[in-house]
């Protein structure tokens, strides 16, 4: 995203104000349930900020994969043929192939939004970047 959230802000607000002030007031039972909803309004907020750009690179992802799918495919569709082509084995491989590295790529984007602190120590995987696959 190019600029501010207003919807993303917001949301961090409330997270903050859930965890910050309203958990630690409930009784101990209703802090777990506290925790997950601030867990998921965090994930929203990154949904609303991180979510057009991982959707775009998920299109450039799926054009290596599928260089004859039409640009403007929905991703639905791309995700069902993907998953049609794996059943019927149309994609078998050895694990470093084409495949392995759409896979950990598109890995890569979902923790962006659902759990990025996870992408902090992990090894570089995107189809295209030259590291993918060496070990420190």
């Amino acid at each position: 995203m190019s600029g501010p959230c207003p919807g993303a802000d917001l949301l961090r607000t409330a997270r903050d104000l859930l965890r910050g002030e309203v958990a630690p007031a409930l009784p101990g039972p209703l802090r777990y349930p506290a925790a997950m909803i601030a867990n998921a309004v965090a994930i929203a907020a990154r949904e609303l900020e991180e979510g057009p750009a991982c959707r775009a690179e998920l299109r450039t992802l799926y054009a290596t994969l599928y260089p004859d799918a039409p640009p403007s495919a929905p991703l639905e569709r791309l995700e069902r043929r993907l998953a049609d082509d794996i059943r019927a084995g149309r994609l078998d491989e050895a694990p470093d192939g084409p495949l392995s590295g759409f896979v950990l790529a598109r890995t890569r984007l979902r923790l962006r939004v659902s759990s990025p602190e996870l992408l902090r120590h992990a090894e570089p995987c995107s189809m295209n970047d030259p590291r993918a696959g060496e070990r420190p």
